[in-house]
């Protein structure tokens, strides 16, 4: 059976979760209409790992059974399957989010192993950009927790963030994926454009029946939990979420920011230049 498999990667602290919550939240409803949305637990636990062998000794064949036993075993009989997973382009580990100052520098090798499994299928990708000033810090955030404070200074030591560039990672992966269409969006405009983007991606009887969550699903730090983490706080495994309730994100509490203006300035600008570089390419489709 040919299917379209849309596949969300992230980015990562794009308004991900709150995406993959609202659509899995109307698993039911989309099915009505020939729609299989698929978490990314199943993905992390089942599908990536396999896609991990492609490309390696493992017989190409027996890897594609393997991917259409995942497909009938989660999709069923829907000729569209939504799979959503932000780890496909990695982790936010500082390694390879960073390797060679590129952002995700795994992605494009993950993302052809990955389409690999599905040469019978009609394959699109849906990816979330974010500013670079506020996806490192975002990023740095979630990469600390379960686990110890260390500096944000820490995170990017040695990167040149000059370098860190979206359009060369939407290029990368559309190079990797053979051609296939992109659609990219921002997350800044997530809120506006979210009807539109369910549309594109779904179709608009489908995204009819979507009902969106309400409010933030991952929040970020203030600047005020970040200073008590530096403390010393507590070391628990649920400092990160305590420092939170405790001095939550408010207009009198704002988000913890390291920049001074020119260097959020200098990353603005390369933002920018990131999004007008990507809405000349043939082959992504940008929504905002």
């Amino acid at each position: 059976m040919r299917r379209r498999i849309t596949f969300l990667i992230g980015a990562h602290k794009t308004a991900t979760t709150h995406l993959q919550r609202s659509l899995q939240g109307c698993a039911d409803r989309l099915l009505a209409h020939g729609v299989a949305a698929v978490g990314p637990m199943p993905l992390g636990a089942d599908l990536i790992p396999f896609a991990e062998l492609a490309g390696k000794r493992t017989d190409p064949a027996l890897l594609q059974m393997v991917a259409e036993a995942f497909l009938s075993n989660y999709c069923g009989d829907a000729p569209h399957a939504v799979l959503m997973n932000e780890n496909i382009m990695g982790q936010l580990r500082p390694k390879p989010l960073f390797r060679g100052n590129l952002l995700y520098a795994p992605a494009p090798d993950r993302l052809e192993r990955l389409c690999s499994l599905f040469p019978d299928h009609d394959i699109d990708i849906g990816l979330a950009i974010r500013s670079q000033a506020d996806f490192l810090v975002s990023a740095w955030a979630e990469d600390m927790k379960g686990g110890d404070f260390y500096p944000f200074r820490q995170y990017i030591r040695g990167v040149d963030l000059s370098q860190l560039s979206w359009a060369k990672l939407v290029t990368d992966l559309q190079r990797a994926s053979g051609g296939r269409r992109l659609t990219v969006w921002r997350y800044e405009d997530y809120t506006e454009i979210a009807p539109t983007l369910l549309t594109h991606l779904l179709g608009e009887p489908a995204a009819r029946d979507v009902t969106l969550r309400d409010g933030y699903v991952n929040s970020g730090l203030s600047a005020e939990a970040v200073a008590h983490l530096r403390r010393g706080g507590d070391a628990r495994q649920d400092a990160f979420k305590a420092a939170q309730r405790l001095y939550p994100k408010s207009s009198d509490s704002p988000a913890f920011d390291p920049w001074d203006d020119a260097t959020r300035a200098r990353l603005a600008e390369n933002y920018a230049r990131d999004v007008e570089a990507i809405r000349g390419l043939s082959t992504v489709t940008f929504l905002g």
